[in-house]
């Protein structure tokens, strides 16, 4: 019961509330119209001003604000991302040396080799839904976002060639 509190909330807090926040602004902005026109409408809009400048401002506050806060969080995890790469060991760099010097973007590493699979946790590879091969080798995709970020920085990789070309690389 309290998951299913705690999901309505979060729902009502995500997309309903631009909603509201959606119609009380057109809502104002009748009434601010309706400012012009002789009526009950119009005289009850022309008493209450500060209301209709508050329905009008508060949503025109508001709902940039989701806007702001996923373009921060999306630089806060691209900064994060970028660290990560600036801080590789020489195991990993030997890893993802091919995919930028030799232009790949799937390789089949050894199943079992831990450094691969750290930089697939860390969101850097990710393993796509391929079986092994008869050796035990498994293939390994470098995110777009990884391969974009060190093709621009070679140097992070070091040298012109990385390990050695595998059987199943490219």
């Amino acid at each position: 019961m309290v998951d299913l509190t705690k999901e309505a909330i979060e729902v009502f807090l995500k997309y309903l509330t631009d909603r509201v926040a959606l119609g009380l602004l057109l809502m104002s902005l009748i009434l601010w119209a309706s400012m012009a026109i002789p009526g009950a409408t119009g005289t009850w809009a022309r008493g209450h001003t500060t209301w209709v400048a508050f329905g009008i401002l508060g949503p025109l506050c508001y709902l940039p604000t989701r806007f702001i806060l996923d373009w921060i969080s999306e630089s806060q995890a691209d900064r994060k991302r970028k660290s990560r790469l600036q801080s590789l060991t020489e195991r990993e760099k030997a890893i993802l040396a091919p995919y930028v010097h030799n232009d790949f973007r799937t390789r089949r590493l050894l199943h079992t080799d831990p450094v691969a699979r750290g930089l697939a946790d860390d969101g850097v590879l990710y393993r796509p839904d391929v079986p092994r091969d008869q050796n035990g080798y498994e293939a390994y995709n470098i995110q777009d976002w990884a391969r974009k970020y060190l093709r621009e920085h070679r140097d992070l990789v070091g040298g012109s060639r990385g390990e050695s070309v595998m059987p199943g690389d490219g």
